[in-house]
Formats: C-alpha cells, sequence, structure tokens
C-alpha cells in the first residue's frame, strides 16, 4: 500500500486515497497515457454566448492561475507549453453542480496533454489520446475549485488554446 506523501512516479500522493492512485496510475500507464475518470469524450452541448478570455501568465507551474467562477458561458485560455518540462496550472470555481468540458487545442504536431483534479486538488482525470485536440466533458461535479494541469510531451513549443465551460 503506499503511505502518504509517498511518489509513484511523478505523481506525490496526498491524501488517503492512494490505493486508487496505485491503481489509476497503472491504468494510464497500460493505456498509454489516457485515463479518462468519468470523463466522456468530445462536446455534448455548446456554451451560450462568447467565452470569457484570458492569456496564460507565468509563473504557473506550481501555483495555479486562477480562472475565476465558470458561469453560463465558456473560458478560453490562450497559453504557450515551452518545452516538456513546463506545465501551466489553472484553477476554476464550480460555484454550482453542472457537466464540466474541458478541450485544449493547439497548432503544430506537438503532443499536448491536460488533467482535472477532484475537489480536494488530486488529479483524477488525465486526457491524452494523441489526438488534436484533447477534449473531455466530466458529468455531474458539484460546487467546488478545481485544478486543471496542461502538459507537453514534446521538446518543441507548443501554442495552446483551453477551453472550459459548462455543459
Amino acid at each position: 500500500m503506499i503511505a502518504r506523501g509517498e511518489s509513484i512516479g511523478a505523481v506525490r500522493v496526498t491524501d488517503a486515497r492512494a490505493r486508487r492512485a496505485r491503481t489509476a496510475l497503472a491504468l494510464a500507464l497500460s493505456l498509454g497515457g489516457l485515463w479518462l475518470a468519468g470523463c466522456s469524450s468530445g462536446d455534448d452541448g455548446v456554451s451560450p454566448g462568447p467565452p470569457t478570455t484570458y492569456v496564460e501568465a507565468e509563473p504557473n507551474d506550481f501555483n495555479a492561475q486562477s480562472l475565476g467562477a465558470l458561469d453560463s458561458t465558456d473560458i478560453t485560455v490562450g497559453g504557450a507549453a515551452s518545452s516538456d518540462a513546463d506545465v501551466d496550472l489553472f484553477s476554476i470555481t464550480l460555484s454550482e453542480p453542472m457537466d464540466l468540458f474541458v478541450q485544449l487545442d493547439w497548432t503544430g504536431g506537438q503532443d499536448l496533454e491536460f488533467a482535472v483534479s477532484d475537489d480536494q486538488g488530486v488529479f483524477v482525470t488525465f486526457v491524452d489520446t494523441g489526438a488534436r485536440p484533447e477534449a473531455c466533458t466530466l458529468p455531474v461535479l458539484g460546487a467546488s475549485t478545481r485544478l486543471i494541469r496542461v502538459g507537453s510531451r514534446s521538446s518543441s513549443p507548443a501554442n495552446y488554446v483551453l477551453t472550459i465551460g459548462p455543459r
């Protein structure tokens, strides 16, 4: 059994769900990096109205850039993954229960991925299919603050657009 604070590869276990973390990591590795915990692929709706737009602001590798509260329209973030060592963290607040849509799109041949945390800040949904765009809809998440992590598996830089919205 994994103890609190123990590292599994690049994942540091920080809560009592350590056994689930080990199982999830094994599943993610066996599927080539794709782990969709409660995630449906694709967009099952469109956000009404124009999106609220942000630009990624460094440093956001360890401290998440706040995107505020999600309302009835999408939020888009224009960002850049400078290399496979760059990680971009964002936080979003869900003020009421909703399905959460996340999409990551970019130009070029790089391989980007994203992860979404649970309400405790533990990343439980990882999306890396090798396809572009990467997308996921998480059904019925309660009011909470979630973290979204964008990363790259490529050494060359890539500009991206992260879209987050209610569905």
